[in-house]
């Protein structure tokens, strides 16, 4: 029996998978949401998350075009293993980044000093971005290669709902580990050393798939964007709008993280002994509602690209932002602290209705021989908007304090980045449901195929 033609709950390769990105997504957000929480000062009241997120998405941006050429030119299941090796590496010098971190300095800090006491880590946190940026097109790309098309749906779903629990546990987890471990950080970080061995051990499940274009050769275009991948986009414009409606997606996301952790430590939860903990908990809820989210967009969409799920999705993100943007005297706005977890909650629920679907376009499109690097492409699309946008955090951070705003308003700014979304994006079921393998490939011109095989 060919091994996809197994059902999806029987396939090692499928558990193998999950698990994997499970451990390395838990480990990313611990240790990068333990970074942007020491990033806001509460008593100097700083705030240099925009710094952290810029150092950590450079290196997506940077290693795309290399990332997607070996996610082609190799076995994508080999450079899963190798970049499971690399997070180990990582994590040993994350403890001890830890290690050398002094605690005592950093909330009378001015935001010079901040920056200094957080440099190794930051170096770090740029080191987790490199390793990630290879980890993310094999991962995505080799969906399509071991599951059968009427699975991917499904497929996609429980990969997004277990990484999101992964980073519901890992981002609230870290809140945790500061106020508990401040002394003692070096402990948490032989417990990410563990987990990033595990995911290794957990790689190894995966069948060995073959290289989608093994005579691929390195040019100096693979270390940018590929002239047919930029034409593929150029003749495929329901990809090409996927791509900036991701980006603006994921760009929109890193502005709502950095703005609860704002948010939490700086208005809703001022002045509580634990504002560490239960903002992480706050930040949390999102990705139980996506968790949630996630699996019901894969159910519901019964083996195809639900668009009416999409556009449902797009509307409870920009509805729940402006709900979360009101403040009020309770706990400093209007719902209170339980209420904005519960709203939260209902936020994330929506992003995995909008998210879903997206994700699974941009896997089931583009033509097997290309689609590694179109994948790597797109992240690199996404990574510049969340570099971008950390840059605009920074803006709206400024305007706030300027005019003595409540910080819940950045909620408002992020909905602003979600609404060209929903006025402008109205993708066609029929041609969402298409691949470019499909049909023989008459989405593209014989000039594009006879370029991709060289």
């Amino acid at each position: 029996m060919n091994p996809t033609d197994r059902g999806l709950w029987q396939d090692r390769s499928f558990w193998g998978h999950l698990s994997t990105q499970f451990l390395g997504a838990f480990n990313d957000n611990v240790f990068k949401q333990v970074i942007l929480l020491m990033a806001v000062s509460e008593v100097a009241n700083i705030d240099i998350q925009s710094l952290a997120m810029v150092v950590f998405a450079f290196p997506f941006i940077a290693l795309a075009g290399i990332a997607g050429y070996l996610s082609e030119r190799c076995s994508k299941q080999r450079v899963f293993i190798w970049s499971k090796i690399a997070e180990i590496v990582v994590m040993l010098l994350g403890m001890v980044g830890f290690l050398l971190l002094n605690r005592d300095t950093l909330q009378e800090a001015n935001a010079r000093q901040l920056i200094q006491t957080l440099l190794p880590l930051l170096g770090i946190l740029f080191l987790m971005g490199a390793q990630s940026s290879f980890f993310a097109p094999a991962k995505l790309g080799i969906l399509p290669e071991l599951f059968q098309s009427a699975d991917l749906p499904k497929a996609n779903g429980m990969v997004v709902m277990t990484t999101f629990v992964a980073i519901i546990l890992g981002t609230g987890v870290a809140g945790f580990i500061l106020d508990s471990f401040s002394d003692d950080l070096w402990v948490p970080g032989v417990v990410c050393i563990i987990i990033a061995t595990l995911g290794t051990a957990t790689a190894s499940l995966i069948r060995r798939v073959p290289a989608a274009n093994p005579k691929l050769t390195l040019k100096f275009s693979s270390l940018v964007v590929a002239p047919e991948v930029r034409q593929n986009f150029r003749q495929d414009g329901a990809l090409l709008w996927a791509m900036i409606v991701s980006s603006l997606f994921w760009g929109g996301g890193v502005v709502l993280i950095m703005s609860i952790n704002s948010f939490g430590k700086q208005q809703l939860l001022l002045g509580h002994e634990r504002a560490d903990t239960w903002t992480s908990y706050l930040a949390a809820s999102t990705s139980i509602g996506i968790a949630i989210g996630s699996v019901l967009s894969g159910v519901l969409s019964r083996g195809a690209i639900n668009v009416k799920i999409l556009r449902y999705g797009c509307w409870g993100i920009v509805t729940f932002m402006l709900l979360l943007s009101i403040p009020g005297s309770r706990d400093n706005h209007l719902l209170g602290y339980w209420g904005c977890f519960a709203t939260m909650i209902l936020l994330g629920l929506a992003t995995g209705l909008f998210y879903v679907p997206l994700a699974t376009f941009m896997q089931i499109r583009p033509h097997s021989k290309i689609k590694g690097r179109i994948l790597a492409t797109t992240g690199m699309a996404n990574w510049v908007a969340i570099l971008l946008c950390s840059i605009l955090y920074s803006g709206f951070d400024y305007i706030i304090r300027t005019n003595g705003w409540p910080r819940s308003f950045l909620f408002a700014f992020s909905a602003l980045l979600f609404l060209p979304i929903l006025l402008f994006y109205h993708p066609d079921e029929t041609d969402m449901n298409q691949s470019q393998d499909d049909c023989d490939s008459h989405l593209l011109n014989e000039d594009f195929h006879a370029r991709y095989q060289s």
